[in-house]
Protein backbone atom coordinates (compact mmCIF):
# COMPACT_ATOMS: atom_id res chain seq x y z
CA UNK A 1 0.00 0.00 0.00
CA UNK A 2 1.35 3.42 -0.95
CA UNK A 3 2.12 5.92 1.71
CA UNK A 4 -0.19 8.91 1.68
CA UNK A 5 1.34 12.34 1.33
CA UNK A 6 -0.52 14.27 3.99
CA UNK A 7 -4.18 13.91 3.16
CA UNK A 8 -6.94 11.40 3.68
CA UNK A 9 -7.09 10.21 0.07
CA UNK A 10 -3.42 10.54 -0.79
CA UNK A 11 -3.67 13.90 -2.56
CA UNK A 12 -0.68 16.20 -2.38
CA UNK A 13 -2.68 18.98 -0.74
CA UNK A 14 -4.80 18.40 2.36
CA UNK A 15 -8.53 18.84 1.91
CA UNK A 16 -10.10 21.96 3.38
CA UNK A 17 -13.10 21.06 5.51
CA UNK A 18 -14.79 22.96 8.30
CA UNK A 19 -15.78 21.45 11.62
CA UNK A 20 -19.48 21.79 10.74
CA UNK A 21 -19.00 19.94 7.45
CA UNK A 22 -16.97 17.24 9.18
CA UNK A 23 -19.63 16.73 11.86
CA UNK A 24 -22.41 16.93 9.28
CA UNK A 25 -20.93 14.02 7.31
CA UNK A 26 -21.17 11.94 10.47
CA UNK A 27 -24.68 13.08 11.39
CA UNK A 28 -23.44 15.03 14.42
CA UNK A 29 -23.75 18.65 13.30
CA UNK A 30 -26.46 19.67 15.76
CA UNK A 31 -25.23 20.48 19.27
CA UNK A 32 -28.30 18.76 20.74
CA UNK A 33 -29.55 15.23 20.24
CA UNK A 34 -32.82 14.77 18.36
CA UNK A 35 -33.77 11.56 20.13
CA UNK A 36 -36.99 12.91 21.62
CA UNK A 37 -38.15 14.92 18.59
CA UNK A 38 -40.40 12.22 17.21
CA UNK A 39 -41.17 10.51 20.51
CA UNK A 40 -42.56 13.34 22.60
CA UNK A 41 -45.60 14.25 20.49
CA UNK A 42 -48.80 14.21 22.56
CA UNK A 43 -47.60 11.23 24.49
CA UNK A 44 -49.46 10.21 27.62
CA UNK A 45 -47.44 8.06 29.92
CA UNK A 46 -47.85 6.81 33.42
CA UNK A 47 -45.29 7.95 35.98
CA UNK A 48 -43.39 4.70 35.51
CA UNK A 49 -43.47 5.04 31.73
CA UNK A 50 -42.32 8.65 31.91
CA UNK A 51 -39.35 7.71 34.10
CA UNK A 52 -38.39 4.95 31.69
CA UNK A 53 -38.68 7.37 28.77
CA UNK A 54 -36.53 9.94 30.57
CA UNK A 55 -33.87 7.30 31.32
CA UNK A 56 -33.80 6.23 27.67
CA UNK A 57 -33.57 9.86 26.58
CA UNK A 58 -30.69 10.51 28.99
CA UNK A 59 -28.80 7.47 27.70
CA UNK A 60 -29.35 8.53 24.08
CA UNK A 61 -28.35 12.13 24.82
CA UNK A 62 -25.16 11.07 26.62
CA UNK A 63 -24.30 8.64 23.80
CA UNK A 64 -24.80 11.40 21.21
CA UNK A 65 -22.57 13.85 23.09
CA UNK A 66 -19.84 11.24 23.51
CA UNK A 67 -19.91 10.51 19.77
CA UNK A 68 -19.92 14.24 18.95
CA UNK A 69 -17.05 15.04 21.32
CA UNK A 70 -15.04 12.11 19.91
CA UNK A 71 -15.65 13.38 16.37
CA UNK A 72 -14.52 16.89 17.37
CA UNK A 73 -11.36 15.46 18.93
CA UNK A 74 -10.76 13.36 15.80
CA UNK A 75 -11.15 16.49 13.63
CA UNK A 76 -8.64 18.38 15.77
CA UNK A 77 -6.18 15.47 15.55
CA UNK A 78 -6.52 15.34 11.75
CA UNK A 79 -5.89 19.09 11.56
CA UNK A 80 -2.80 18.78 13.77
CA UNK A 81 -1.52 15.86 11.70
CA UNK A 82 -1.96 17.88 8.51
CA UNK A 83 -4.33 15.41 6.86
CA UNK A 84 -7.05 18.03 6.60
CA UNK A 85 -6.98 21.75 7.14
CA UNK A 86 -9.44 24.35 8.30
CA UNK A 87 -10.86 26.53 5.57
CA UNK A 88 -9.53 30.01 5.27
CA UNK A 89 -11.99 32.53 6.60
CA UNK A 90 -11.02 35.90 5.22
CA UNK A 91 -13.53 38.66 4.72
CA UNK A 92 -13.13 38.55 0.97
CA UNK A 93 -13.77 34.80 0.78
CA UNK A 94 -16.85 35.13 2.97
CA UNK A 95 -18.17 37.92 0.76
CA UNK A 96 -17.48 35.93 -2.40
CA UNK A 97 -19.39 32.93 -1.10
CA UNK A 98 -22.30 35.14 0.00
CA UNK A 99 -22.37 36.96 -3.34
CA UNK A 100 -22.98 33.71 -5.25
CA UNK A 101 -26.59 33.51 -4.10
CA UNK A 102 -29.80 34.62 -5.74
CA UNK A 103 -29.66 38.31 -6.77
CA UNK A 104 -33.00 39.09 -5.09
CA UNK A 105 -31.68 38.33 -1.60
CA UNK A 106 -30.66 41.39 0.39
CA UNK A 107 -27.60 39.66 1.84
CA UNK A 108 -26.38 38.80 -1.67
CA UNK A 109 -26.89 42.38 -2.80
CA UNK A 110 -25.01 43.69 0.24
CA UNK A 111 -22.12 41.28 -0.33
CA UNK A 112 -21.88 42.37 -3.97
CA UNK A 113 -21.88 46.05 -3.00
CA UNK A 114 -19.07 45.46 -0.49
CA UNK A 115 -17.03 43.49 -3.03
CA UNK A 116 -17.42 46.32 -5.52
CA UNK A 117 -16.55 49.01 -2.98
CA UNK A 118 -13.64 47.31 -1.18
CA UNK A 119 -12.04 45.10 -3.83
CA UNK A 120 -13.44 46.45 -7.11
CA UNK A 121 -14.90 43.03 -7.95
CA UNK A 122 -18.14 42.95 -9.91
CA UNK A 123 -20.33 39.83 -9.82
CA UNK A 124 -23.38 39.63 -12.04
Amino acid sequence: MAKTSGSIRGNKHPKEISLDEYLGKRGLQSPISNFTDDKWRNIRLTARGRKKFEREADVARNEYHKRRNNAIAEYENLVKAGKIKRPRSTTMEALLSAAKGHPDNQSVQAARRLLKKRYNITIK
